[in-house]
């Protein structure tokens, strides 16, 4: 459910029409429901599913999408070309793979630990980025920390 939005986006994926000679296809897309789901994407974007999206994300994702109109429009439900169908298959990717990421990152583990001068566990919450970044400042922390001085005995 978490990454749905996501890949449902990209359920924009073109329905095709066979006519009548089988061995030519011609591609349309649907632009009304595009825009329901580019609504879907704006409005779960604002909530918990994408809150590690970054700002910079956030920009890439609305620019994807806006291409993704403009080429929709552009070809106005008829037949598309095949550099436009390109275009709009790169948009598509990359707002599937930002999704995608911001959706695993945010999402929220739960641990009991031992609180520190205690015997009493809680619960700790955390999204996967949260934990990743605590853990690479801690790495972070302990290349910076200052070598202790060896003790020359001779």
């Amino acid at each position: 459910m978490r990454t749905l939005l996501a890949v449902c986006l990209l359920c924009l994926v073109p329905f095709v029409a066979i006519g009548k000679d089988a061995a030519h296809e011609n591609v349309t897309f649907d632009s009304a429901r595009f825009e329901q789901q580019r609504a879907e994407i704006e409005k779960a974007m604002g909530g918990e599913t994408y809150r590690e999206l970054s700002a910079e994300q956030r920009t890439s994702v609305i620019d994807a999408l806006d291409e993704m109109q403009r080429l929709l429009d552009k070809s106005d439900g008829a037949d598309m070309r095949e550099e436009d169908r390109i275009q709009l298959f790169n948009a598509q990717e990359q707002v599937n793979t930002l999704l995608t990421q911001a959706a695993d990152d945010s999402r929220v583990i739960c641990k009991r630990e031992t609180k520190m001068g205690s015997h009493m566990k809680v619960n700790i919450c955390k999204t996967i980025a949260e934990r990743r970044r605590e853990r690479e400042g801690n790495l972070q922390d302990v290349r910076n920390r200052p070598a202790l001085p060896v003790e020359n005995r001779g």
